[in-house]
């Protein structure tokens, strides 16, 4: 029998303490209205989400490649563990991620990194809402967990490691991470389909009923702008509330 919920827990990522806790995804206009209009989330080939923010996500550091080797003197043994360390490049390109950031509040880090003020959007939902959400995605597993920033943290007994652990400088983004091994065109069925490697990223299915609690404008929004938004939300009949940020609140004194 098929499993009700595509979500599988994984010992790779491990799930926020809070299962309530926010999370956040920062977009722009047009991405917004793309999610809306394919009633989905978009996820990025994790090669490809690499080049764009950090040519180190997904892969083993060399830190930690160079501190693993030493640990062994034979010739056998270190080849064998090499050949995983850069086997860990093509399985990049076999997975697809889809980022959020967990936070109480808004963060005017995200909103100047992943969206332009003034145009970008901001979903607000939770774990437990996320995981939820993809109940209605019948193809494959999604795994979801905490990324960890530390290099120590990883291990080289599974390959879903580098994708969970980011280096020190990363850490402001605090981010969870939704990932699916993207070479079944049904996981379920085990139908295989490596044509799917060539794909940049698929627009996975979710509810955005579920998935979405608040809305949240960028900073400077103009009102003409949270018009279109409500316009828009009206005509896909998502009865959602759309909040001006707290960076525009005017500071009052008593």
């Amino acid at each position: 029998m098929m499993k009700m919920s595509p979500y599988a827990e994984h010992p790779v990522f491990e799930k926020p303490d809070d299962p309530d806790v926010k999370i956040w995804r920062y977009m722009d206009f047009t991405k917004f209205v793309s999610m809306l209009d394919k009633k989905a989330l978009y996820f990025t080939r994790a090669d490809i989400l690499a080049e764009k923010y950090d040519k180190f996500d997904s892969l083993y550091h060399p830190e930690f490649v160079e501190r693993t080797l030493k640990l062994y003197s034979d010739k056998k043994t270190k080849k064998r563990i090499l050949h995983f360390f850069n086997g860990q490049k093509e399985f990049r390109k076999e997975n697809i991620i889809n980022c959020w950031h967990i936070n109480d509040d808004e963060s005017a880090a995200m909103w100047n990194t992943y969206s332009h003020r003034g145009y970008g959007i901001a979903i607000q939902s939770s774990f437990n809402k996320l995981v939820k959400s993809f109940d209605v995605f019948k193809e494959n597993e999604v795994h979801i967990g905490k990324v960890f920033y530390s290099i120590d943290k990883l291990q080289f007994d599974n390959a879903y490691f580098p994708f969970m652990v980011k280096r020190k400088c990363f850490e402001y983004e605090n981010e969870l991470r939704a990932v699916i091994l993207n070479i079944w065109s049904n996981y379920f069925k085990r139908e295989f389909d490596d044509e799917r490697l060539s794909h940049e990223g698929e627009y996975i299915p979710v509810d955005l009923g579920v998935l979405i609690e608040n809305i949240y404008l960028a900073p400077n929004t103009e009102k003409w702008v949270s018009n279109v938004i409500n316009s828009i939300l009206g005509k896909y009949d998502m009865n959602v509330l759309v909040q001006p940020s707290i960076l525009d609140r005017e500071p009052h004194y008593n």
